[in-house]
């Protein structure tokens, strides 16, 4: 074959190169799409509680059908900076409080799945909103969306970051090799 052909010292050049390009193009490919799922998975955490702190803190404004009430709630929500949309929903599914409803209905919340939106722009969740005393008796709905722009970008700067340290670690690898083999073969 042409390979036994080849002198050992570009022989092992050759393997050792190969080695080091799959190294690189191994984490190349793997570690951004890491990276990216654990700061969605942070962020869909993040979402829950403050879903779960919220729908506990509008309870009462929403047994006591008081929007202003729910409103403040919301205005002390809207300190997170992720956040993109909240809604509240009565018992009979009817919209109480809303915070940029705009969004809401761009996420389409009626249909709302916790996860990621299918366009990619939100992480959306919601949780029941019951009575304190009684867990039992729902008397509403919370549904969340915190924006994916702030995750998008640091998923598009650690890809940067990985490219430019996997194509280091090709060229300082093969310099490495070549090196190596070098100092191995001339004796």
């Amino acid at each position: 074959t042409p390979i036994n052909n080849l002198a050992i010292r570009t022989r092992l050049t050759l393997g050792a190169s190969l080695l080091i390009a799959a190294i690189s193009i191994f984490v190349f490919i793997y570690f951004p799409s890491y990276l990216a799922e654990k700061q969605r998975h942070a962020l869909g955490e993040k979402a829950q509680s403050i879903a779960k702190t919220t729908a506990f803190s509008i309870g009462p404004a929403l047994v006591f059908e008081d929007p202003i009430s729910a409103k403040q709630v919301l205005s002390g929500t809207r300190q997170n900076q992720d956040l993109a949309y909240v809604v509240v929903l009565n018992a009979q599914g009817e919209r109480f409080v809303s915070y940029n409803p705009e969004l809401a209905e761009q996420a389409d919340y009626q249909n709302i799945q916790n996860g990621i939106s299918p366009d990619g722009q939100f992480y959306n969740t919601q949780t029941p909103i019951q009575i304190i005393e009684e867990q039992s008796e729902q008397i509403g709905h919370l549904i969340l969306g915190l924006s994916l722009d702030a995750v998008n970008i640091q998923v598009r700067q650690s890809r940067e970051v990985i490219a430019l340290v996997s194509l280091v670690i090709f060229i300082f690898g093969i310099g490495g090799v070549i090196f190596l083999i070098t100092v191995i073969t001339n004796p």
